[in-house]
């Protein structure tokens, strides 16, 4: 007697948990893809004067090459931060 209403309980839970899983993917409804605009680079015309530009590519590298190494400072700096961190953890 204990058996069959054992395994009627769990019947009817693994019944009504695999409809669960099955609703989830029926409510779930999926967004339409957004349009994407289409960005045009601004076009190098005889009127676009050079002083339009931003930044020429030797000012750009040279910009790159700057911010490289506050980076490369900042990394050095972190990895002495660590490495002290380190070493008082270990010699307490």
């Amino acid at each position: 007697m204990f058996r069959i209403l054992t395994s009627a309980v769990i019947l009817a839970g693994v019944t009504l948990g695999l409809t669960a899983c099955n609703d989830d993917e029926k409510t779930e409804t999926k967004a339409p893809a957004k349009q994407v605009e289409k960005a045009e680079p601004k076009k190098m015309t005889t009127e676009t004067k050079k002083d339009d530009m931003d930044m020429t590519p030797a000012e750009a590298l040279d910009n790159m090459k700057r911010d490289a190494g506050k980076v490369a400072d900042k990394a050095v700096e972190a990895y002495d931060a660590t490495k002290e961190a380190v070493t008082k953890a270990v010699s307490e």
